[in-house]
């Protein structure tokens, strides 16, 4: 017998109640969806061990090779602000596959205390002040949420109806996760 017994119930005198044939399809559907699922479950969870064991293998080298990347490129920053005049003009160059030099960056507008930056614009040029102040407005949705339907409505608000959605997600945890964005991927391409 089959998983989808399950689904079957017995009655107190031990006979068989069949389910509806729509329901039994749907259940042969489900189950076979669970094979396949579990399957590609048991292939993530191997996958994700080798990844592990070969992070594993490789990390303390990576560790060593990221300190010795980030003190060279500390090294070849000093030795272009140091040397800045070699690229005036042209500003970068291309060298063993790296774009060095130097490079305009925009200029930022910064205020130390934006709340006193207001007040003085609203003290120093008050003809200005709509223009340089923004000022936002919204509805905050967890008060409204109180309100009485009559309420609600008056000010433009309603709560929409709740509609069915079909519902296929397991009900274990991480694997299932990163099967399911697989499975996603897959169905995007």
């Amino acid at each position: 017998m089959s998983k989808s017994v399950a689904f079957k119930a017995k009655t107190a005198a031990t006979k068989e109640v069949k389910l509806p044939p729509a329901l039994a399809s749907i259940d042969k559907l489900t189950e076979r969806h669970a094979a396949a699922y579990g399957e590609l479950a048991a292939e993530m969870i191997a996958l994700n061990a080798e990844m592990e064991a070969c992070k594993k293998k490789r990390l303390a080298q990576i560790r060593k090779l990221v300190i010795a990347a980030k003190a060279t490129k500390a090294a070849l920053n000093d030795a272009v602000i140091a040397n800045a005049a070699l690229f005036e003009k042209p500003r970068t160059r291309q060298l063993h596959g790296f774009k060095i030099g130097m490079r305009k960056l925009e200029g930022r507008m910064v205020f130390s205390d934006e709340d006193k930056a207001v007040e003085l614009v609203r003290k120093h040029l008050p003809d200005l002040a709509d223009v340089l102040i923004k000022t936002t407005e919204s509805i905050v949705k967890d008060a409204a949420g109180t309100l009485n339907a009559a309420d609600l409505k008056r000010i433009g608000g309603q709560i929409t109806d709740s509609v069915d959605e079909v519902v296929i997600k397991p009900t274990a945890g991480d694997v299932e996760k990163l099967v399911d964005a697989l499975i996603k991927e897959k169905a995007d391409e």
